[in-house]
């Protein structure tokens, strides 16, 4: 997907006849956008210049592109601020080079990140390229961050138009020719996505997931991380989305580069416009109604049971539980999942978060609680020799909110205390 300029031959009748329309209106005579000369000089440039270029002399001149990029990102701006059309009209009818970088977008890519479906319809018309690359090292200012891209993103049209839930703008692409497997190279990639289905399929945007997977996007494509879009759409909670992918083929069982299959993503913390995290039963349902394993193993051979009880997603939690998870698996530290619903996210920590949480230390003493309930020993030790007590009171005195599991636990360890030290006495007896 190599950069390329394209320029109309010919704008489209709507083009015209706006143009002149708009010819009266408008104050400026010359091709930019601060010059004027007054309505009467417009209207005078209108009647001469039409009938010109729509002769095969006036395609010849439009091809050289005489307009600069700069002048119509300028002419682009005070449409999409103030509603001027004239100028606007004026240079993609004489012939703008409009697939030309301005501060690393072409207009095109200006006029889908203001959300502009007109503009965006105007500069297809007049040959914008669909699949031409923009480069951003930070995201264009003043608009919503659905993800944090790295440092020189690559980004083609739809890549924006989805991860800006512009659904309407990207199945309009489509239809116009936009490439849907059009992606950047591996070590450059738009917010880590390869390929716009993934986006859409993050964002929850259903309809543009199906006209994608219409036009031919693979749905069991992976990112540079091994994500299918499947993975993509259930760590961000997209259950209507989820389930479209699944019913097109999507393989619940797909792994990603660290053995993830789609439901140990969902009972995983997520990123979108910021550090959350989400629970989602409906997803999770899905999933295992679909076939996944509810015992399934990822990294580390943490189980979904173990990630769920780490982030205290009590509804997860609750759907495995259901449908007979088994809560006696150990990961690869020796832990059970009631060690993990008393290890306090590092997040927490990172962000200094002590005196705060006390919702998600509710959400992991009822996990505790339900653990327990279904056979869990609250006595087991991990690798190191630690009981979930022991972790609980090491962590009181940083996250003094979650006492609550502490006392729980050391009321489940005092009956077994009392039979040891009952027993030691016999023996010394």
């Amino acid at each position: 997907m190599g950069s390329c300029t394209s320029v109309s031959e010919r704008p489209s009748a709507e083009t015209e006849t706006a143009l002149l329309r708009n010819g009266e209106k408008n104050q400026s005579a010359s091709l930019a956008p601060s010059a004027g000369e007054g309505s009467g000089s417009r209207k005078v440039q209108m009647e001469l210049l039409v009938p010109l270029w729509r002769l095969p002399v006036g395609r010849v001149i439009r091809s050289f592109g005489a307009v600069s990029a700069e002048v119509l990102r300028s002419s682009l701006e005070a449409f999409i601020k103030r509603g001027e059309r004239g100028d606007l009209f004026l240079v993609l009818f004489i012939g703008a080079h409009v697939d030309g970088l301005v501060e690393g977008m072409t207009a095109l890519h200006r006029a889908i990140a203001a959300q502009n479906m007109e503009a965006v319809r105007l500069l297809v018309d007049a040959g914008a390229g669909l699949n031409v690359e923009g480069v951003t090292r930070f995201w264009p200012g003043n608009l919503p961050r659905p993800f944090e891209p790295s440092q020189h993103s690559k980004f083609v049209a739809l890549h924006l138009a989805c991860s800006l839930n512009q659904s309407e703008i990207g199945k309009f692409l489509l239809l116009r020719g936009a490439n849907m497997k059009a992606n950047v190279n591996e070590t450059d990639q738009v917010d880590g996505f390869v390929e716009p289905l993934h986006i859409a399929a993050a964002r929850g945007m259903t309809d543009l997931v199906l006209s994608l997977l219409l036009h031919g996007a693979d749905v069991h494509a992976k990112d540079e991380y091994g994500f299918t879009a499947l993975h993509r759409a259930v760590e961000q909670g997209r259950a209507e989305t989820a389930k479209l992918l699944l019913d097109r083929g999507a393989r619940v069982s797909d792994k990603d580069k660290r053995g993830d299959t789609p439901l140990l993503r969902a009972a995983s913390e997520r990123q979108c416009g910021g550090r959350q995290s989400f629970d989602h039963r409906e997803v999770a349902e899905l999933l295992v109604s679909r076939g996944a394993d509810v015992n399934a193993k990822g990294a580390m051979g943490r189980t979904v049971l173990h990630r769920a009880a780490y982030w205290g997603f009590v509804d997860i939690v609750e759907v495995l539980l259901h449908f007979g998870v088994d809560v006696h698996v150990v990961d690869g530290w020796g832990r059970t999942a009631l060690h993990s619903a008393v290890v306090t996210p590092y997040i927490y920590i990172a962000e200094g978060m002590r005196t705060r949480g006390s919702l998600l230390f509710d959400k992991k003493l009822r996990i505790a609680r339900m653990l327990v309930f279904h056979g869990i020993d609250a006595n087991a030790v991990n690798n190191d020799g630690k009981t979930a007590l022991a972790i609980a009171g090491r962590e009181l005195p940083i996250f003094p909110a979650n006492r609550p599991m502490r006392n729980y636990l050391a009321h489940l360890a005092a009956p077994q205390q009392q039979q040891q030290q009952q027993q030691h006495m016999c023996a010394m007896q």
